[in-house]
């Protein structure tokens, strides 16, 4: 963890921890008051109709007189409808979440890895507001039942080591939105007796840009990229819509809504 602006170091020791999603914490308020804030951000890469992409989101949560927000304690994300996730070829292999939480990365194949991402938490203790930045890896988990299961798995390791991982399950269409992904959020114990720790951004893709997948081809073993989402044919008027929502430890909703443009149309140049 580092110190921007009146932060120093974070003693956090090596977390785990059973049920949550993309939100990496829960923390408790630098001191009383503060209106909590959420900010959403997509994208597609590349933005093209009827064709593969990589899909990104991001999450900013804060307060607008700059303190660490309430603790998150349920959370819903909403991306648009008509995205071909079924066609895609995103995590050949599943990844177990003990097996995840115990050995890393190294513990699961490269080939349940569907996207990548960061995050930041905070920490508030006394005056100070301690920070601590993470690289995080989305990966297909086992399925539950008839939902299916994306974990997030976080890693903090400036100063101290701290390996996170989120179960998140992923339901069905919903009105003009597509794929959701829904969770109960436990808190994060920061330092023993101390405040929890709180998510105060996080990102991930999931699609096949920067992904690497690997497979047997006569005894030889071979990387290919594996085939990401296709986006519809048709746009939405204004925009694919994404939606997120809240809940907070101090009883608070916010909800948070963003849309990625429609492409441009390609015109023909005349001659």
């Amino acid at each position: 963890m580092s110190r921007r602006t009146n932060r120093g170091k974070c003693l956090m020791s090596r977390c785990r921890v059973g049920t949550a999603v993309i939100v990496i914490g829960a923390c408790l308020p630098a001191s009383a008051g503060g209106q909590n804030t959420v900010t959403l951000t997509a994208a597609f890469t590349p933005n093209r109709l009827d064709a593969e992409t990589t899909m990104t989101f991001g999450i900013k949560i804060g307060t607008p007189d700059g303190q660490v927000p309430s603790p998150v304690t349920k959370m819903r994300v909403q991306f648009p409808a008509g995205i071909g996730f079924t066609s895609s070829t995103l995590g050949l292999a599943t990844c177990d979440p003990v097996a995840l939480e115990e050995e890393g990365l190294e513990g699961c194949s490269p080939n349940a890895r569907i996207g990548v991402g960061s995050a930041a938490v905070e920490l508030p203790l006394g005056p100070e507001t301690f920070y601590e930045a993470a690289k995080v890896t989305a990966l297909a988990g086992p399925p539950n039942k008839e939902h299916l299961i994306a974990l997030f798995y976080a890693e903090g390791n400036v100063p101290v080591s701290a390996d996170l991982v989120f179960p998140t399950e992923i339901g069905a269409d919903s009105g003009t939105f597509g794929t959701q992904m829904n969770a109960l959020v436990q808190p994060i114990p920061g330092i023993a007796g101390g405040p929890n720790l709180s998510v105060v951004s996080f990102s991930s893709s999931i699609g096949p840009k920067s992904l690497t997948y690997y497979k047997s081809v006569h005894g030889h073993t071979v990387a290919f990229h594996p085939k990401g989402p296709v986006l519809p044919a048709v746009c939405p008027v204004g925009g694919f819509p994404f939606a997120a929502s809240f809940g907070f430890e101090d009883g608070s909703e916010v909800t948070a809504n963003t849309a990625v443009p429609c492409p441009r149309r390609h015109r023909k140049h005349r001659r």
